[in-house]
């Protein structure tokens, strides 16, 4: 929310406010010290949904989130961080009641069964957690109080923790060679088989698809090629769900007969490694991938000035986020098998932003390439000099995601501003 806030210049502070003077502000003797927000700002929702315009996907002005768009991005990052049960609000609320229930009277006084039940909303004197929040993980050892022994709280405390739930191995999408498998399937050939025999005979006689609009065979086409594509989506979910049982089956075992074997695992440190570098794949927006690894950072080692330097960083972090913009790309069915990603989150590397260079000529874009994409400094690299297969292709993009909020009559302005004088 404090990220968020600062995008929205929300705080009503002196000039150049930024996140590192926010938590270096101390308390005050007196009155508490007080960030105030502007009057204008009161009545705005803080999370907001994203809506489309003429200059692509951006935040509401005043729109909120609704919850099935916030539910859905949440399962998505779930996903992404290899936790093997679905991520939802209702983890995330289970996960902070425990932290606060687990809390004993020498690690924070102030803990107790009221502060539980005010921050999760739940009435005085209620059960509602102990029936459905409480966790099922029992951090007291039995057999040390049997024999008489100190327990380690710690290691108990610390083998309840979130962050154990993720294996960041698991299978997350098909390989191309499982996809190009589930292309081979009889049903997936025979709608396929079907939707080119219907494409030859609609440009057999109008030459081009789009032609067609409005004709049965066209609906017949367009209802076939949906028919396809939703198949291949069943097929493919159903294919990676066996694919992810077999691994959550063999996993562990493998886990333990390489220890047997007395075999080095990637949960090692990389000093134990000998300097052999760790393959890693290109990420796309890096302050995205940063603050998602935040969400499962073990918070304990966060003391100190390493807690301020992490919450400022994490705060850079997020506003930047939020001046970035991702287009999402068409979708590949057969997706190339993702390696394995190494982040550092002390001091995470992230990628230069080509630097806007201002020029007198106009650009020359290439065959199939999108002026306005080109143009648009906030998107990837990528993105902006991605190349489109077919002259329609490039047609129907530059329709729906740049030409769709202006009129027939209306003047487009170009998108080149920096050679180009109002």
């Amino acid at each position: 929310m404090i990220s968020i806030a600062f995008e929205d210049e929300a705080y009503n502070a002196p000039k150049d406010f930024s996140p590192r003077h926010l938590f270096a502000l101390r308390a005050k003797k007196g009155p508490c010290q007080i960030v105030p927000w502007k009057q204008k700002m009161l009545d705005i929702p803080v999370f907001r949904r994203a809506i489309k315009t003429k200059d692509g996907v951006e935040t509401s002005k005043d729109a909120p989130l609704p919850y099935n768009q916030y539910h859905g991005w949440l399962v998505l990052l779930g996903v992404a961080l290899g936790f093997i049960y679905t991520l939802t609000t209702y983890c995330l609320r289970r996960a902070l009641g425990n932290a606060i229930n687990g809390k004993t009277r020498n690690d924070d006084p102030n803990s107790n069964a009221a502060v539980r039940n005010l921050v999760l909303d739940h009435g005085t004197g209620s059960e509602i957690f102990e029936r459905n929040y409480i966790s099922r993980t029992i951090r007291y050892f039995t057999q040390d109080q049997f024999w008489g022994r100190s327990s380690d709280h710690e290691s108990a405390r610390t083998a309840s923790q979130i962050g154990l739930l993720r294996d960041p191995d698991r299978p997350r999408k098909l390989s191309a060679e499982q996809g190009q498998q589930v292309r081979q399937d009889p049903e997936v050939r025979e709608l396929a088989a079907v939707r080119g025999r219907l494409r030859a005979q609609i440009e057999e006689v109008f030459g081009v698809i789009e032609m067609a609009k409005g004709e049965p065979i066209y609906n017949d086409y367009q209802a076939v090629k949906a028919s396809l594509a939703a198949t291949i989506r069943k097929k493919e979910r159903a294919l990676l769900k066996r694919i992810q049982e077999e691994y959550d089956l063999n996993a562990p075992v493998l886990a333990i007969q390489q220890q047997l074997n007395g075999e080095q695992s990637d949960d090692d440190d990389d000093d134990d490694k000998g300097g052999i570098p760790t393959e890693t794949v290109p990420i796309r927006i890096a302050e995205r991938r940063y603050i998602a690894e935040c969400a499962v950072r073990d918070p304990s080692v966060l003391r100190d000035q390493k807690g301020y330097a992490f919450h400022v960083e994490f705060s850079t972090n997020l506003i930047a986020l939020c001046k970035r913009r991702d287009r999402r790309q068409v979708t590949t069915r057969c997706s190339p098998e993702l390696a394995s990603v190494k982040t550092t989150l002390d001091s995470p590397r992230l990628p230069e932003r080509e630097p806007i260079v201002k020029r007198d000529n106009p650009l020359k874009c290439q065959d199939w390439q999108c002026l306005f994409c080109l143009a648009s400094y906030d998107l990837p690299l990528e993105e902006r000099k991605r190349k489109y297969k077919r002259k329609y292709t490039l047609q129907k993009h530059v329709d729906r995601c740049r030409l769709e909020y202006y009129g027939p009559d209306d003047p487009i302005p170009c998108p080149d501003g920096h050679a180009c004088v109002d």
